[in-house]
């Protein structure tokens, strides 16, 4: 992660500890997605909770509800392999 990444990360997290609501472009920060990806989740009916009225706001306990609610990733079977090598394979 970049270093102006984690202050923003650092930003929003303190922000969000505060109780302030979030923007749509902080909240993806805090959730580590793009920021294009909350309007369509809201969309879809598959993003976390916000606000009605004027311009969308999350506040982080419903942040923090939705990642829990969702499915746990498996990890890659790749995971821990060493890269392939850059050789191809042809066909014998």
């Amino acid at each position: 992660m970049a270093v102006s990444q984690l202050k923003n990360l650092l930003e929003v997290a303190q922000l969000a500890a505060a109780g302030i609501p979030l923007t749509t472009e902080q909240a993806a920060i805090y959730l580590q997605l793009s920021a294009n990806s909350l309007p369509v989740m809201h969309c879809n009916g598959t993003g976390p909770k916000r606000t009605d009225g004027g311009r969308p706001r999350y506040f982080k306990t419903d942040l923090d509800a939705w990642l829990a609610s969702r499915p746990k990733r498996k990890a890659s079977p790749n995971v821990g392999r060493p890269p392939r090598s850059g050789k191809k394979r042809g066909r014998r």
